[in-house]
């Protein structure tokens, strides 16, 4: 990869226990290879949370596609 971000975004979290939670979040992501290549996708990312010792943590994640993900210069 030449570069890479991703913009998450409209974090919703729901807590279903005093340690556990579930929410929704929004991730636009873009990138470049170094031989040329590119790519964009947009999606929804549902999780489930877990308190940890002194923090939280992803339990789970399910990704799902909210268009079509546009890739460039890649080849079969």
């Amino acid at each position: 990869m030449r570069d890479q971000f991703h913009v998450v975004t409209n974090h919703r979290v729901e807590f279903t226990g005093p340690d556990t939670a579930s929410g929704t979040n929004y991730v636009f992501s873009e990138g470049h290879l170094e031989g040329g290549a590119s790519f964009k996708a947009i999606a929804l990312n549902e999780d489930t949370y877990a308190r940890v010792g002194d923090g939280w943590r992803i339990g789970s994640r399910v990704i799902s596609p909210l268009t079509p993900p546009e890739m460039g210069g890649f080849e079969a």
